[in-house]
């Protein structure tokens, strides 16, 4: 679904050119609005155990209900990416996380509420500090995967982001 009327004055929307891309713009010559409709920032977490395997999340929720997911989520406003990370993992895993070396930003899209909205995933590699004891937020996740990176079956993956963060960290870690 594309967005078909302006949030400032309620008239149509149409794709117009502004500086060599196609916006929507509004339609109305009073207001001329243009909504670009930028990504929304998410943040995806690997975490690797002692033994070389990295922790996904059996997703509980649409969109891609019942595939492997990294942990994260969306960033709310005026928060850094890293306290994302941290929020994001403490609601989702019951758990305390020390963030470490970036791996990547990946472009991506996520159907919500029949709308494809655009997302700009961050991710970062991290390690559990503290009480190791997951406590999972069933509301999201059905169960918890650890899995060596090798064994990781790409067409289980929710998202294409997923899979380009594991290669990256992969090559990373080497």
């Amino acid at each position: 679904m594309e967005y078909k009327y302006c949030p400032k004055c309620a008239e149509k929307l149409a794709r117009e050119n502004v500086h060599d891309q196609r916006p929507l713009r509004c339609q109305n010559v009073r207001c001329r609005f243009i909504f670009w409709h930028a990504a929304s920032p998410t943040v995806a977490v690997v975490i690797e155990d002692e033994e070389g395997r990295i922790l996904l999340t059996r997703r509980n929720i649409e969109p891609d209900k019942g595939k492997l997911d990294l942990p994260g989520g969306f960033m709310n406003r005026n928060e850094a990416a890293q306290a994302t990370a941290v929020r994001e993992i403490r609601e989702e895993l019951g758990v305390d996380i020390e963030v470490g070396e970036f791996i990547l930003t990946v472009p991506d899209s996520y159907y919500y509420q029949d709308t494809l909205e655009p997302t700009l995933n961050i991710a970062f590699a991290a390690r559990i500090i503290g009480n190791k004891q997951l406590a999972i937020d069933p509301r999201e996740i059905a169960e918890v995967v650890w899995i060596k990176l090798a064994e990781i079956d790409r067409h289980e993956l929710a998202f294409a982001n997923n899979e380009r963060v594991l290669k990256k960290y992969g090559e990373m870690t080497g």
